[in-house]
């Protein structure tokens, strides 16, 4: 699952100056010519590193990009046009098994397992997009991981220590709740984002191998594991350690917010750099409060790369040149200085300057754990939706845990998943 990197409307704008923006289903596939005139692009709005890259390749190539943006949400919306046959010559989607098998990858990509990215790539990112040992999804970006952002003058101000474990958590609330500031800001608004919070108080289970469990059958989203970590998230606002309008505040205003120091923490993330605006270094990055200390990590949908095949040959050529170029060559070079994020090539240094927030998030990358959606065969359904109405009170975590595991077993059933 994993939400959009979301950037302001005026970027979106200069974008659709720069890149040739159109609005979903208005592109047309270009005819076979002997070279590529034009690659469309499906993918979310994209950051303003990415279209440097983007714009770079079309001056250095001669080839136009038209980047299509798939209105939210995503993937029903993206899937409703992919199960047409509609195509676009590069899709920019979340690279875990999950989503390659909604795709149908090994009929419907191009195996990418032979390109240079697969080897030169860190901390085996070349192998992120791997479904049945082969690889259909290229990534260019550093690693998501999910922690929590706090704001370093408000816990200042307040004799706050950086909580380490849950019951910490809980008691730097109750001070900051106590001091007239929101601890935990949910924005519920965007309702991808009230899975942050849930990544979080999954982490202890995610490292101990629940959903390994899970993928065997030995173990359910109806046990304890899972639960609970609902329970707890729905604690959190029941208690009053969020802001009161948890439900309906957007993802944009909760981080108004806590740049304000409104709200001391926000469960994300790192891409919620994107979204952040001057000093970066008054922010904190932290794992998730929790027993075990683990940080999960997954890599991003904003820069992750598949190719549909089209069966246009020139046109698949020149998509397999722009993965090259983005995630190796000159276009991930320029992606790295605007983004200011670690290199995760081998031979590629890491640019001047560091975004502050990102490299305290690289820092926990040894030993992180890969993410619930980087772990599950198959999508487990719409949860947002689920932790809404968990959080007005439809629903119990229970009902929660019963209906994931309902769609976790449909799911993986239609994909065809031996023993399921």
């Amino acid at each position: 699952m994993s939400p959009a990197r979301l950037v302001r409307a005026a970027t979106a704008a200069a974008i659709a100056l720069a890149i040739g923006f159109t609005a979903a289903g208005c592109s047309s596939q270009p005819p076979a010519t002997e070279k590529a005139t034009k690659l469309t692009v499906w993918g979310y709005t994209p950051t303003d590193s990415v279209s440097a890259a983007l714009k770079a390749y079309e001056k250095e190539s001669g080839t136009k990009v038209d980047y299509v943006v798939i209105p939210a949400p995503f993937e029903p919306t993206l899937l409703a046009k992919w199960t047409t046959g509609e195509r676009p010559d590069v899709l920019m989607g979340q690279p875990n098994a999950a989503f390659l098998r909604k795709l149908q990858a090994p009929t419907t990509l191009a195996d990418l397992s032979d390109m240079d990215f697969v080897k030169q790539q860190k901390y085996g990112l070349g192998r992120t997009g791997e479904l049945d040992g082969k690889v259909y999804s290229a990534t260019f970006g550093f690693p998501t991981m999910f922690g929590v952002l706090y704001n370093k003058s408000v816990f200042q101000q307040n004799n706050v220590q950086v909580p380490k474990s849950y019951n910490e958590l809980l008691s730097a609330s109750k001070t900051l709740k106590d001091a007239g500031v929101t601890p935990i800001g949910f924005s519920g608004g965007d309702p991808w984002t009230l899975q942050m919070p849930l990544f979080g108080n999954l982490v202890d289970p995610l490292a101990d191998g629940f959903i390994g469990e899970v993928n065997k059958k030995k173990a359910s989203f109806e046990d304890a594991p899972y639960v609970d970590a609902v329970t707890r998230t729905l604690e959190l606002a029941k208690d009053g350690y969020t802001n009161s309008d948890f439900l309906t505040l957007t993802y944009a205003d909760a981080v108004k917010q806590f740049e304000a120091g409104k709200i001391a923490m926000m469960p994300q993330g790192s891409w919620i750099v994107d979204m952040l605006t001057g000093d970066m270094t008054k922010y904190g990055f932290i794992p998730f409060p929790s027993t075990s200390g683990a940080v999960l990590k997954q890599s991003g949908n904003a820069t992750a790369m598949q190719l549909p095949l089209t069966g246009n040959k020139a046109q698949e050529s020149a998509a397999r040149d722009l993965v090259q170029y983005m995630t190796v060559g000159e276009g991930y070079k320029t992606y790295l200085t605007a983004q200011a994020e670690p290199s995760i090539v081998s031979d590629v240094a890491d640019p001047a300057k560091v975004n502050p927030i990102t490299a305290e998030a690289a820092k926990l990358l040894d030993g992180a754990v890969p993410s619930l959606d980087s772990q599950t065969l198959v999508s487990l359904g719409d949860v947002p939706t689920l932790l809404s109405q968990a959080l007005d009170g439809s629903l119990t975590p229970a009902q929660v845990g019963a209906q994931v595991q309902r769609n976790y077993a449909e799911n993986a059933s239609l994909a065809g998943i031996k023993g399921w």
